[in-house]
């Protein structure tokens, strides 16, 4: 059984393969920092809505009870509102309805 070997087709898929990982590993480098940076952000907002109901509680009647009430029909809403579809009349694709633009075909949506 004879093998045939070119080495100059070798070379060129390590060329690619090198180039290849390293645009990988920056990409890698890249999200890591955004999602260091997203967990920095929420972290923030987190504290933020601590503090914030903290001083409403202060300066209103509400209690725990009353906002864990209010979280639970804002989260019901949103589920309610992201499942109402809008169909896109170019494509016929079902959207969701707050799009102004379809995905699929880019028409805008009315």
């Amino acid at each position: 059984m004879m093998v045939y070997h070119n080495h100059g087709v070798r070379n060129v898929i390590d060329k690619a393969t090198k180039k290849k990982t390293k645009e990988n590993a920056r990409a890698v480098e890249s999200n890591s920092g955004r999602l260091s940076e997203l967990e920095k952000k929420v972290e923030e907002l987190s504290l933020m809505n601590e503090s914030l109901w903290q001083l409403l509680k202060q300066e209103t009647r509400l209690t725990d009870e009353d906002f864990d009430e209010q979280t639970r029909l804002v989260h019901e809403k949103n589920i309610f509102e992201s499942n109402m579809k809008v169909e896109c009349t170019n494509c016929n694709q079902k959207l969701p309805l707050k799009e102004t633009r379809c995905y699929y075909c880019g028409s805008e949506v009315k």
